[in-house]
């Protein structure tokens, strides 16, 4: 019979150990700690991009209205967040807290979530998102957030915020050879381009619509504006309607739209009667 060995137990450290540091300690030991901590952080970083494909980054261009110049930032989308917070640290996000708020410039939904380890609470994080691009349903909006709230969590987690092109190279992340590509998101929309909520044209641009259904969509937004049940989306709505009739002013310079609003109150009520009816006597004395 062999001789029995005796086993060896082999100390392990958390990976927390590395990254404890007094910013007071301004000793050699200190310094190399420092040092330490950054050359494991630039390799988690190279070793979690490794773990994703190309096409699951997206370069976000723009041109700075300040300055005039090109700025790019590179994203994770949420299917490089999920792979890296799932397979390089062993995280799964708690239950996602999902809300629409009425903006001026449409509805904005956030997502709030905690990011676990187990049942460890880790790290709080939220995102944001509005419509524009390929989000034009309220579906969309709800995916659109939770993909920004992982990419966000994974920027911040592994500091990809404001790196440079060279930087991003180093650590294999090459942006010239990344084919997805999108435009920063303009708040300043286009009316026009403002995405029909309901209907049968329901998905569609304004820009897209027909005349008639122009008409069917301003009266049936009109009619929730002055919804005092719906105020809370009378921002969102009064935007859409406005959108609705420049569209008809658009195509129909010369034409007064059958949707415009009426006034509020009484008194503007019968201005606005009487500089209706003498728009018809004009009309008519014209017409003779």
């Amino acid at each position: 019979m062999s001789e029995s060995k005796e086993l060896q137990v082999i100390e392990t450290k958390p990976v927390t150990a590395i990254a404890t540091l007094d910013v007071r300690d301004a000793s050699a030991q200190g310094l190399a700690l420092m040092r330490e901590r950054v050359e494991v952080q630039k390799q988690m970083l190279k070793i979690a991009i490794s773990l994703t494909a190309p096409n699951q980054w997206t370069v976000f261009s723009g041109t700075d209205k300040k300055t005039g110049e090109l700025r790019e930032s590179i994203y994770p989308t949420g299917g490089a967040a999920d792979t890296i917070l799932r397979r390089a640290f062993g995280l799964t996000w708690g239950e996602k807290d999902i809300t629409i708020e009425d903006t001026a410039q449409g509805p904005m939904a956030t997502c709030s979530a905690w990011l676990m380890r187990g049942d460890e609470r880790v790290e709080h994080f939220t995102g944001y998102r509005s419509y524009g691009g390929f989000v034009k349903t309220e579906a969309d909006l709800r995916r659109a957030v939770v993909e920004n709230m992982k990419s966000v969590a994974v920027r911040d987690l592994l500091g990809l915020r404001f790196r440079t092109p060279a930087e991003l190279r180093e650590l294999g992340l090459d942006a010239s050879k990344l084919d997805r590509r999108a435009d920063f998101q303009s708040h300043d929309q286009d009316p026009s381009q403002i995405v029909v909520p309901f209907g049968r044209d329901k998905g569609k641009l304004v820009s897209d619509v027909g005349d008639d259904q122009l008409e069917w969509l301003a009266d049936a937004v009109k009619k929730s504006v002055e919804d005092p049940d719906k105020s809370k989306f009378k921002a969102r709505n009064q935007a859409l309607l406005d959108a609705l009739r420049d569209e008809y002013r658009r195509r129909h310079p010369k034409e007064k739209p059958a949707m415009e609003s009426t006034p509020a109150n009484e008194a503007d009520a019968s201005a606005w009667a009487d500089a209706e009816r003498q728009a018809r006597e004009a009309e008519s004395e014209a017409g003779r």
